[in-house]
């Protein structure tokens, strides 16, 4: 009997050692990536994202909490434009504009006033013949702990699809909205 407690010990030992392994060649950045076909020319689709203030409009984290507050500064679109906001729900954090390349790609950082909560956001646009290819792509540093590696490859995708259907599905019904608008 005093063997088998034995090895079920030296087993767990071995299984804990070798996922400690594991985790130093798991992925530093994690990554969640969604993409939409938009009936609207890329340019309107782009001006949603890189003007700060039509977020309201179709960002997931504007509509999920009614006290919801920002404040924009001085600058709300394009290169340097940021944001802070105040969030029950959320937490509070700002995000900027880091690049935008127009028509084709910005990047936003973003950062909770918690520490170590921040990542990046890109969109990604593309034209096609009858709209516009948009790609959303969240890229999050993975924590150092061995568990938290763990945890971000087998629960985090999960949680990251209600904002990605959510705002693509947003962002769509606002660009195409403003091209019907703009072409009557």
């Amino acid at each position: 009997m005093m063997r088998i407690l034995q090895n079920i010990f030296f087993g767990i030992i071995a299984l804990a050692a070798t996922m400690v392994v594991v985790s130093f060649f798991l992925p530093e950045k994690y990554t969640v990536e969604k993409s939409i076909h938009i009936n609207a020319p890329v340019d309107i689709v782009f001006q949603q994202i890189n003007d700060l203030k039509n977020w309201e409009d179709w960002s997931y984290f504007a509509n999920l909490d009614p006290t919801w507050k920002t404040d924009f500064g001085n600058w709300t679109f394009g290169k340097d434009a940021g944001l802070r906001w105040e969030s029950e729900k959320l937490g509070n954090g700002q995000l900027k504009i880091i690049e935008s390349i127009p028509n084709k790609k910005i990047l936003v950082h973003f950062d909770y006033d918690d520490p170590g909560k921040g990542g990046d956001a890109l969109y990604f646009f593309k034209q096609e013949d009858d709209g516009t290819r948009a790609t959303f792509r969240l890229e999050f540093p993975v924590p150092l702990t061995p568990q938290d590696k763990f945890e971000n490859i087998f629960f985090e995708k999960e949680n990251s699809e209600p904002q990605f259907e959510y705002s693509l599905k947003h962002l769509k019904g606002v660009s195409e909205r403003k091209f019907k608008e703009k072409i009557k």
